[in-house]
């Protein structure tokens, strides 16, 4: 590693964001930093959400309107971090959930709680897959089924700076359900493609705020299409592209041309 103090590497940035022509951010929290804490022209700042990884996700046109069921409701949570992604949090949820009466699994994939706590997580509704080969078809298959059978995208983040994991969960039009802390909130859109409770929210609010759009079938689809719209619409790398095109044409960093007009017309 090289020898830089934390000083000096805000001043290569500095420098660096003050002889760009164009700032590109995936969320209005990373945008705000560039302004509040560098002092970069906002006017050269663009705030462009970062698009899906997933190798196949469903194709466009996908029906994904789905009444809820009355008898299970799947969570299911993505991410290699535990403690940062909230994951005793939506084990709490989980439990609070069967509390109220609601019959609810929790699929944890990506890690698994600390091996000295491990006794504290042994509700039968839980099950941990701390690693899936993407690589490998039939792990690919096994996480392209949690996706489809879940019906939230558990996420209680205590720090994010952009989970591409939703820009996932939401092409298979699955809800969102997270904090609003760092830049969660320029890739959900509230209470169309999922929710955001604020960061001191308990196991027990995010259990409340799945039962009451779980037991509202109506509400509940309309969720699943907004996840998949906003999806379609702006969390995949084509309109990632195309918007940063259309940034640099309109700070004339690039000539416009007809093949990039036919582009960003799609």
């Amino acid at each position: 590693m090289l020898d830089i103090s934390k000083k000096e590497l805000n001043y290569i940035e500095k420098r660096a964001l003050n002889k760009a022509a164009l700032v590109c951010y995936s969320s209005a929290w990373a945008a705000r930093s560039a302004y509040e804490d560098y002092g970069i022209d906002t006017s050269k700042i663009a705030v462009i959400p970062f698009g899906s990884n997933y190798p196949n996700p469903p194709a466009a046109g996908t029906d994904v309107k789905e009444d809820t069921p009355t008898e299970t409701c799947r969570l299911f949570f993505l991410g290699g971090e535990w403690e940062r992604k909230g994951g005793k949090i939506a084990y709490d949820a989980m439990v609070s959930l069967n509390a109220m009466g609601l019959k609810t699994t929790l699929t944890v994939v990506g890690c698994r709680p600390p091996a000295e706590e491990a006794h504290l997580y042994q509700h039968p509704g839980f099950a941990t897959l701390p690693y899936l080969n993407m690589d490998s078809p039939a792990d690919l298959q096994r996480l392209d089924d949690l996706f489809r059978s879940a019906h939230f995208f558990l996420l209680p983040s205590r720090a994010e700076c952009a989970a591409i994991a939703f820009a996932d969960a939401n092409a298979f039009g699955l809800p969102v359900v997270t904090t609003d802390v760092g830049g969660i909130s320029s890739f959900v859109v509230e209470g169309e493609s999922g929710v955001m409770l604020p960061l001191s929210a308990t196991g027990s609010d995010f259990a409340t705020a799945i039962f009451e759009i779980f037991n509202d079938k109506q509400r509940y689809a309309r969720m699943r299409i907004g996840a998949r719209s906003r999806y379609e619409t702006t969390l995949n790398w084509d309109k990632w592209a195309q918007g940063l095109l259309a940034q640099l044409v309109q700070r004339s960093i690039i000539e416009q041309s007809e093949q990039f007009c036919a582009s960003t017309s799609a």
